[in-house]
């Protein structure tokens, strides 16, 4: 895709009728702009995709289902109807792992809650929640000021849908910010301000949705392929000439981001700046501290226990990292920290359980090239069962507050050796 000069994409003739028809379609654009591989591609297809998880994995929740459904189908027959039973030796090794996996997708809906089958077609078909917004009500409004483009890559096999968004005079600059969007998020849930804030940085806005998630392929959630949906998108953006990358991910997003970061670390020429906005240091930690201690483990052992906190001692790329917190001078818009005694909850993401009291109380973790803000929250009255009504914090979901001073910190982050 060719994004600056005579030839760009937004030149082409019928561009602002193809664009609106690519937002309002069902199905992202094809073929892929980029293709991601995280490592041999017929390893991948043959060894992981067909042999451990469709037969292996798939094969055995099949095998749980079928036996759950034989043993019930008995009892309502009363044995009139008697379906052949498995081996038992079958059995022993396909029901547990059956069990695990389902536990695993499970656990996968909860995490990326868009990824959960339902919400897809719930989400094309409502106009009220607006699958595409952007198309049904601000692509009059967007398009006047900024080019668009819907397009698709592919990472480890799923067809990743996206969009890049940025102002005409920004396209030819080479800056990208790259947006990971939190739970129960998509990037069709477009909020300005985030526009705004690539628009400070002259840089050009990447939303994508994670796989199996809206109209990204995949039914199933799986954090491998989390993964490489992000490194594939550093990779499209470094193919389209990117020389400054602004990685800003929000609450799961940061999950996701440390993931990638910490198993396929970015070194390369390209100038970065990873921004962690609201989120965790590590999910299992943060679950014990919403709700109790075996739940954690739960997410340990069933390999969802996303983190952000190896990847930041390790990076040495300069970090921005924004957490809720208190104290906070009525006319600033945030204040910098050095230590997590003025955290706070943000109505999900506890004091305990954040990234920032994770990487300020731990001596042995590089702050250098560390930036910690901590920003205001919001309360909201509702109202209890018992009809009592009570403040409530939920500050989690306010988005990007202050943009304009964001730009600034990035920009002293940029320039920074």
């Amino acid at each position: 895709m060719i994004i600056s000069g005579p030839s760009a994409f937004y030149k082409q003739d019928g561009y602002d009728e193809k664009t609106e028809a690519e937002l309002k379609a069902s199905y992202p654009p094809s073929p892929p702009l980029h293709i991601y591989e995280s490592g041999n591609r017929w390893v991948r297809i043959i060894l992981k995709d067909f042999i451990i998880n469709d037969l292996f994995f798939h094969g055995s929740s099949i095998v749980l289902v079928y036996t759950i459904a034989t043993f019930c189908l008995k009892k309502i027959s009363r044995n009139r109807l008697a379906p052949p039973a498995l081996p038992m030796s079958t059995l022993w090794i396909t029901l547990p792992v059956g069990f695990y996996n389902i536990a695993y997708i499970g656990t996968g809906w909860v995490v990326h809650a868009h990824s959960y089958p339902l919400f897809r077609p719930e989400y094309d078909l409502d106009a009220e929640r607006g699958t595409y917004q952007i198309a049904k009500y601000e692509w009059s409004s967007i398009s006047k000021e900024r080019k668009l483009k819907r397009f698709t890559i592919q990472a480890d096999g799923y067809v990743i849908d996206a969009l890049m968004v940025g102002r005409e005079e920004n396209l030819g600059k080479h800056n990208f910010i790259i947006y990971l969007h939190g739970n129960s998020e998509s990037y069709e849930m477009l909020d300005e301000r985030k526009l705004k804030l690539a628009d400070e940085l002259e840089a050009i806005a990447v939303f994508y949705n994670y796989p199996s998630t809206i109209r990204s392929s995949g039914w199933f959630p799986n954090l491998k392929a989390m993964v490489a949906s992000h490194q594939a998108m550093h990779a499209f953006v470094k193919e389209l000439g990117a020389e400054v990358v602004i990685d800003f991910a929000h609450s799961i997003g940061c999950g996701v981001q440390g993931e990638s970061l910490k198993r396929y670390p970015l070194n390369d020429d390209v100038k970065r700046v990873v921004v962690k906005h609201k989120t965790f240091g590590e999910l299992a930690t943060l679950v014990n501290d919403l709700m109790f201690w075996p739940l954690g483990t739960v997410v340990r052992l069933l390999r969802w226990n996303y983190s952000s906190v190896e990847s930041s001692r390790n990076s040495k790329d300069p970090e921005l990292i924004i957490q809720q917190g208190k104290d906070i001078g009525e006319y600033v818009p945030f204040e910098q920290i050095t230590d997590s005694k003025r955290l706070v909850s943000d109505g999900l993401i506890t004091a305990k359980g954040s990234l920032a009291k994770a990487l300020l109380d731990d001596p042995n973790c590089p702050k250098d090239n560390k930036v910690f803000i901590i920003v205001k929250g919001h309360q909201m009255e509702v109202e209890t069962k018992s009809g009592l009504k009570k403040m409530v914090e939920c500050g989690h979901h306010m988005g990007i507050q202050h943009y304009r001073e964001y730009a600034q910190l990035i920009k002293t982050l940029l320039t920074e050796d």
